[in-house]
């Protein structure tokens, strides 16, 4: 009985720590239920989702109706930006636009004016992330583009893979797929003035 007690002890203070984890979420981020992650790799925390894989107009997703931004930094654009150009840029062209800190007219140039300086700090904190990542939201916005993929200056992208995972999600949901680059949001942009 004695086992039995210890049992029923640990039992009670894992239940504890998840209803306090569970609360404590919930105050901290009131609004996070409105999204759905999916984990995609390994490492971090998400939450797992039933998601429609019904487009609400029937119709499949192509390439056109992706906006997809690279994040980089000035001081990245030959040492990473030229890699990409060089491969995958080619593969969805249109669709594709660098988000970077500082001009770069020959880069702008040879992408067909797709590098788009966002004016941020050339800093790496979250103050010039979160401003660099405002950026690239608004101008998703602005494009009408049903997703919206972002990613960093060192990742290889396959736009055909792509289209073929976002078909299989509906697009008028809230969904990250992926994970996030800190445990947290972060609400220091406040849209440009």
């Amino acid at each position: 009985t004695t086992m039995f007690r210890k049992f029923r002890l640990v039992l009670l203070g894992v239940l504890c720590i998840c209803t306090l984890l569970y609360l404590s979420k919930k105050l901290i981020y009131p609004g996070s239920s409105d999204v759905t992650y999916i984990p995609i790799g390994k490492g971090g925390f998400f939450r797992d989702a039933k998601v429609s894989v019904n487009p609400v107009d029937d119709g499949k997703v192509t390439l056109e109706d992706i906006f997809i931004s690279v994040r980089t930094s000035r001081k990245f654009h030959e040492s990473r930006i030229d890699p990409i150009v060089k491969t995958w840029f080619n593969l969805a062209r249109e669709q594709t636009y660098i988000f970077t800190d500082g001009d770069d007219d020959k880069l702008n140039e040879t992408t067909g004016g797709h590098v788009i300086n966002t004016h941020c700090e050339q800093d790496y904190n979250r103050s010039h992330l979160s401003c660099k990542t405002g950026t690239v939201y608004d101008t998703y916005l602005a494009s009408g583009k049903k997703w919206w993929c972002r990613f960093d200056d060192d990742n290889y992208v396959n736009p055909r893979r792509v289209v073929h995972l976002v078909n299989g999600y509906n697009w008028t949901q809230d969904i990250c797929i992926g994970k996030l680059s800190v445990p947290f949001f972060t609400t220091d942009y406040h849209g440009h003035s």
